[in-house]
């Protein structure tokens, strides 16, 4: 029996990997990005540590300032890296707040933007990147949630853009690190593995197609083995090429149909929730040319909300559990991260199976 679910990892099924004529993914054009050298490596966090060991070749870099809403992990590469680590805040709608910070950031200094749910960069966080530039700084812009734009979102600035591709589709691994205006100072470390790390994902993503089409009747195994492949991740210090088998998934993707099935689905959710009392859209309109990593919606149930719908099946990340270390202090990022949910909308979905989500949501709606 084929099992109604949605949200989770991606679940693979058939896969052709006959290698085709696709894009050249090494080409800054391939990814809508300005002139510079484009590499593929295993994951984000991949992407990120090459950035900062390039980076560190061209100057002595001190100190990194990440804004204070980011996912955990994304921390790991500053740290690897050897920088001390500061934080700079965030308000209600992810926008940079200017402040003293930005005096103590300087030529030896590295600041990480993120394009939050691929909405436009705000202009005060293009205006800080023009700042800090001119200083010295070396900036680097996570573009992962704009991937799929009609031209990813960039900050004219920035030094390096980092993605983490398998965010989006069924991926066993893949990251995207691109340099502005020049190649890298150093080779890929092309005699390091990624310790299993895609390997572990690939199999983990067909046990889930099994799963979903009703072979397998348990989950525990393939969770297990997407679990142990973030392990792996967070062990590893290598930065390796993206496998044979994820580039040649993302070169047979069907983009357009992509981002017209995601926009489609969001677009379902969004007038569901128009009617909802107790929870909203953290932002209340999908601009035109953005391709929706999920639905985040806000709600100040949101762990009742989450557990209600895992109870149906309905499995909602959290964008994100926040660092230890920025728990306390930055008021508007605790409170973002203990009531936002993403919903997911991705291309698995129709917007039948949106309606489904919607009917959920009244009902939990409806009993609170």
């Amino acid at each position: 029996m084929i099992q109604w679910e949605v949200g989770s990892e991606f679940e693979l099924r058939d896969i052709s990997l006959t290698p085709s004529a696709g894009p050249d993914l090494s080409s800054a054009q391939t990814w809508r990005l300005p002139p510079g050298e484009c590499r593929l490596v295993q994951n984000g966090r991949a992407a990120l540590l090459t950035a900062l060991r390039d980076a560190c070749c061209a100057a002595r870099l001190m100190d990194a300032w990440l804004p204070s809403y980011l996912c955990a992990s994304m921390v790991q590469p500053f740290r690897q890296s050897g920088l001390q680590v500061h934080y700079y805040p965030v308000d209600n709608h992810l926008v940079p707040v200017d402040g003293p910070w930005t005096l103590a950031v300087g030529d030896r200094s590295v600041v990480l933007y993120v394009d939050y749910f691929g909405f436009p960069v705000s202009t005060t966080a293009q205006t800080l990147a023009k700042q800090q530039h001119d200083r010295g700084a070396v900036t680097i812009l996570d573009i992962t949630h704009s991937i799929f734009n009609t031209a990813p979102n960039e900050i004219p600035t920035s030094s390096y853009a980092v993605a983490s591709l398998r965010k989006w589709v069924g991926l066993p691994d893949g990251g995207l690190i691109w340099k502005r205006g020049s190649r890298f100072s150093i080779p890929l470390d092309v005699d390091s593995t990624d310790g299993g790390f895609g390997r572990a994902r690939l199999v983990a993503g067909l046990m889930k197609g099994l799963y979903c089409d009703g072979i397998l009747s348990q989950k525990d195994g393939y969770r297990a083995l997407f679990g142990m492949a973030e392990d792996i991740a967070d062990d590893c210090t290598a930065a390796v090429p993206m496998s044979r088998v994820s580039r040649t998934m993302w070169g047979q993707l069907d983009a357009a149909s992509i981002v017209c099935a995601r926009r489609a689905n969001y677009a379902v959710l969004a007038s569901g929730m128009s009617r909802l009392r107790c929870l909203h859209l953290l932002e209340e309109a999908l601009p035109q040319g953005v391709c929706p990593l999920g639905c985040p919606v806000v709600s100040s149930y949101r762990d009742d909300l989450r557990i209600f719908l895992t109870s149906h099946s309905v499995y909602c990340p959290i964008h994100w559990q926040l660092p230890d270390e920025v728990k306390t202090g930055f008021p508007a990022s605790q409170s973002l991260s203990t009531t936002i949910l993403t919903l997911p909308c991705d291309q698995r979905y129709t917007t039948d199976d949106m309606d489904r989500v919607v009917t959920l949501l009244t009902e939990w709606d409806r009993s609170r």
